[in-house]
């Protein structure tokens, strides 16, 4: 996928369900900024901690997880032509990185902020909530630039950021990103921008 001017969004196309895929992305990508993922990557096939492919319904909205992947570490090219490194707070703590699709099947129009509220992952233990990483230049304690290139910079694309006007029909489909401890077992996923679903 080609890198896109800040003020220039994909438009979606009708959906006419959640079989078939429509690509969205915000109107303003954070800062400007184009996300591509991600370094190294453990494929998780049938040890996946959450049904991937299965469409779950809230009031408006369906959501599937498509992917979900543990990584040490996240790096993406910037349309500023910068190179970025995304690291856990603490050695002890990975990624983990899912692809979604969010379908609106009822609303007229839905508005998906995608703040840290948008999504969390919840562990196994009482307690063990994980929000959303903002993984833009804005959250300087994660994020930083790096003098070269990645042969992964580009490997995944797009990520689901900014405030996305999501029409009946249309879906997106795209990543986010977790800081979780190494020795989490991730019991579900909640889904909180637009409607409320629990993924499990």
């Amino acid at each position: 996928m080609q890198n896109m001017e800040p003020s220039t969004a994909r438009e979606a196309v009708p959906a006419g369900g959640p079989g078939k895929l429509a690509i969205l992305i915000g109107t303003a990508l954070l800062a400007g900024f184009g996300i591509w993922f991600l370094v190294t990557q453990v494929s998780l096939g049938s040890d996946s901690p959450l049904a991937l492919g299965e469409w779950v319904k809230g009031r408006a909205l369906i959501v599937r997880v498509q992917k979900i992947n543990s990584v040490e570490e996240v790096r993406y090219l910037g349309l500023d032509g910068n190179h970025y490194l995304v690291a856990p707070t603490n050695p002890d703590n990975l990624f983990w990185v899912l692809q979604l699709s969010v379908h609106n099947a009822e609303a007229n129009r839905v508005i998906l902020t995608m703040d840290e509220g948008a999504a969390q992952l919840r562990g196994t233990i009482s307690g063990e909530r994980f929000d959303l990483l903002d993984i833009t230049p804005a959250n300087e304690t994660n994020v930083s630039i790096v003098p070269n290139a990645h042969s992964a910079e580009d490997r995944y694309s797009p990520f689901i950021t900014s405030e996305i006007a999501l029409d009946q029909g249309f879906q997106i489909t795209g990543w986010l990103a977790f800081e979780v401890p190494r020795t989490t077992k991730i019991k579900e996923m909640r889904w909180g921008a637009g409607d409320i679903i629990f993924l499990k």
